[in-house]
């Protein structure tokens, strides 16, 4: 029973050819996964991640087993659905315990996971590393506080940063 609390975001996963597509929901600190198929939704997996609530998910480009989840608490979590507790990496503090807001995989590089949240910063995590950013854009290098993120589709070092004061950096 889902109640009446909203969906605070929904994500698609890469669907090759011949395959159902998947999509992820986050209802407070829960992941909701389903299959789509011949137009109706089967749930596939719910694993809850957090106590708080999720306010942002993206699917890897790489696996569509894996997504990066990320909220209220703080922290980014890569939930993988072939594990047993779910769970792949974290970075538990990404940004000094604010709220994450957005979350962009980049298409070209899909190790990278770029990050924006209520420190005002922007972060770039390669995830098959470390739990430390490899790039960190602070509040004062952009013109407003992040609010949401895209990675260009033809170059790698571009990522698109959408600001609370409508401009983007």
């Amino acid at each position: 029973e889902m109640g009446l609390s909203p969906f605070r975001a929904v994500a698609a996963a890469p669907a090759p050819q011949g395959t159902d597509p998947l999509f992820a929901a986050l209802h407070g600190g829960t992941v909701l996964v389903w299959a789509v198929g011949d137009g109706r939704g089967a749930l596939q997996a719910g694993i809850t991640v957090s106590k708080a609530p999720n306010l942002c998910v993206d699917w890897s480009p790489l696996s569509r087993d894996v997504l990066a989840v990320a909220g209220v608490s703080g922290s980014i979590k890569l939930v993988d659905l072939r594990a047993s507790e779910g769970l792949s990496w974290r970075a538990a503090t990404a940004h000094g315990g604010k709220s994450v807001t957005s979350l962009a995989w980049s298409p070209l590089v899909p190790s990278w996971l770029a990050s924006a949240g209520d420190d005002g910063a922007v972060r770039v995590w390669d995830v098959r590393r470390s739990t430390r950013p490899v790039l960190d854009l602070a509040a004062a290098s952009l013109p407003g506080p992040p609010t949401c993120l895209a990675w260009s589709p033809s170059h790698a070092d571009h990522l698109g940063v959408g600001t609370l004061d409508g401009s983007v950096a």
